[in-house]
């Protein structure tokens, strides 16, 4: 078995020397994919590299494109949004155009979506488990994230960040890793503001949505899967994973629509489930 896992590491290993893209550990220049493939960050800025050690970038078909964002949970597990569709995750990267001396990639193996996924309204239990072919190699610039317990409530007085690469709408670089901070509001000012440009939307406990109306940062189109952190006592939590928002990142002035997000805490006991006796690295809670 041991020879056999070895062998597999070789061939994944040969495979990242080969292929289009990445060569002597460096990625080549992104490819611009089309406007609805895109991750956007608007109004963000640079993060500060390796900053967020658990952030994934999910690939579907080429390698120097984006396809979703996604949050590394143990060392076999990534969480994402289940309208996702990924075959590779890369892990420890800052830059589209290289890697760093921490990065690295893996196949993805099984994709478990929620089973009531797109049930009963649009984008309902939007949460899908990724698991990768072999333990990624934990280090400083790669670190399971913590999901926030679902007993700390989110208001409008947390302090929350979004992650992404991916166009910024003229805000910014977007071959670098980019955050910006977002304010929270309630479910029922969600509902409310989403209803008023004539999109009904119910928005649930399950569900959070950053206020879009004092502050412009949002995520985007193309953005799926991506976190959503937010901070107490300094330290970085999962709150979210970006599920929808308005249809080409367009914003109505007199009715600015927020992205909401699926509350990752409301589907703890769904992820434990599944991951309890299936990783190296344990679940951190």
């Amino acid at each position: 078995m041991k020879s056999r896992n070895n062998m597999l590491m070789v061939l994944l290993s040969l495979f990242l020397i080969q292929i289009d893209g990445f060569r002597n550990g460096k990625w080549s220049d992104a490819t611009e994919p089309e406007q609805e493939d895109r991750r956007f960050i608007i109004h963000g800025h640079e993060t500060e590299p390796l900053s967020y050690p658990s952030i994934v970038r999910l690939v579907r078909d080429n390698l120097d494109s984006i396809h979703c964002g996604g949050v590394l949970i143990t060392d076999l597990w990534v969480l994402t949004a289940a309208h996702c569709r990924a075959r590779y995750a890369v892990f420890a990267q800052h830059s589209l155009r290289e890697g760093t001396q921490y990065t690295q990639g893996r196949f993805i193996i099984k994709t478990i979506r929620h089973s009531q996924y797109n049930k009963g309204r649009p984008f309902a239990n939007d949460i899908a488990l990724l698991k990768v072919v072999s333990p990624v190699k934990l280090s400083r610039a790669v670190v399971p994230v913590t999901i926030l317990d679902p007993q700390t409530r989110i208001d409008e007085n947390a302090t929350c960040f979004i992650v992404g690469w991916g166009s910024t709408m003229g805000t910014g670089d977007a071959s670098v890793l980019r955050e910006a901070h977002v304010p929270i509001m309630t479910s029922q000012e969600c509902t409310d503001v989403w209803a008023k440009f004539h999109h009904p939307k119910n928005v649930t406990s399950d569900q959070i949505c950053n206020d879009v109306r004092y502050n412009p940062s949002s995520a985007c189109a193309g953005d799926s899967g991506g976190p959503l952190y937010c901070q107490f006592g300094g330290r970085n939590y999962l709150a979210g994973l970006t599920s929808f928002g308005p249809k080409g990142c367009k914003r109505n002035e007199t009715y600015p629509l927020p992205t909401v997000f699926t509350n990752v805490s409301a589907y703890l006991d769904w992820i434990v489930d599944i991951v309890k006796n299936d990783y190296h690295s344990g679940l951190r809670l």
